[in-house]
């Protein structure tokens, strides 16, 4: 699928991605920093992935750069650097697209390798799944949809334990800070239905739209990890306690118990 000598262009690529940015604040190191971190767990997500399925080489090598750049345009909000200048996507993931298309490696690639790498990117954090996208951007989709998730919940977790960042969650996705969960985003989960983003008003409803995350990822491994870390208990022990709050939790329990077992 790629070739060792392909990932290690992509790899340097990436480096010098991040050795053009600048940053103007101690916040926006930070931030930098966290998504720097972001996508260095992610790569060890999909590998830790790929592994449990026995994927080939060429494969693993697919994965691991779509994980390094699925994130890519999210550092344009908190940098400066001559890679984002002419890009005119505004969405991270679109833009992220766009900016592979500029790499010298990504130009070298088959057109099937190109298509999978720019679907994949740009799909990897929409609400659903496409629904009709040939098999092998579904596959890769897959995967670092689980890889992505599982980190984003290794981050909130990580926050709501240890709260030692300087900025709060809540400030960057501008939402309230009132302890309060929005009725719709329950009634959304006990409905088996995926919670939408534009109904979050307080970031106590963001947190419980991650931990219905559980109810989406694919594969057993993914399962395995996210037991393993407890990510969903210490999301849950975060959240203000009512009957919904309750139920949620437990049905989330119980289908990750049925994933495993």
């Amino acid at each position: 699928m790629i070739s060792q000598d392909t990932l290690e262009q992509f790899r340097e690529e990436y480096n010098q991605i991040l050795s053009s940015v600048e940053t103007k604040d101690f916040a926006q190191q930070q931030a930098f920093e966290q998504w720097k971190k972001h996508n260095e767990k992610v790569v060890e997500n999909i590998l830790l992935l790929g592994q449990s399925l026995d994927m080939e080489d060429g494969e693993m090598r697919m994965a691991e750069i779509l994980a390094l750049f699925h994130d890519i345009a999210r550092f344009r909000d908190v940098t400066t650097s001559p890679y984002y200048q002419n890009l005119t996507e505004s969405g991270h993931a679109e833009a992220g697209a766009e900016l592979l298309s500029l790499l010298p490696p990504f130009k070298e690639l088959e057109a099937a390798k190109q298509e999978i790498l720019q679907k994949v990117t740009i799909f990897h954090n929409k609400p659903e799944l496409p629904k009709k996208e040939n098999e092998f951007v579904v596959y890769y989709l897959k995967l670092l949809r689980d890889a992505d998730k599982l980190d984003a919940l290794r981050m909130t977790a990580e926050f709501l334990t240890y709260r030692d960042v300087k900025v709060s969650p809540a400030d960057e996705l501008n939402l309230s800070k009132n302890p309060t969960i929005s009725d719709s985003i329950c009634k959304d989960i006990i409905n088996d239905m995926m919670p939408k983003k534009e109904d979050m008003v307080t970031y106590n409803d963001y947190v419980l739209l991650q931990l219905s995350w559980v109810f989406e990822l694919t594969y057993r491994k993914t399962y395995l990890i996210l037991n393993q870390k407890q990510y969903v208990k210490r999301l849950y022990d975060a959240l203000p306690k009512n009957d919904s709050i309750i139920d949620i939790y437990r049905k989330a329990r119980i289908h990750i118990e049925n994933q495993l077992f």
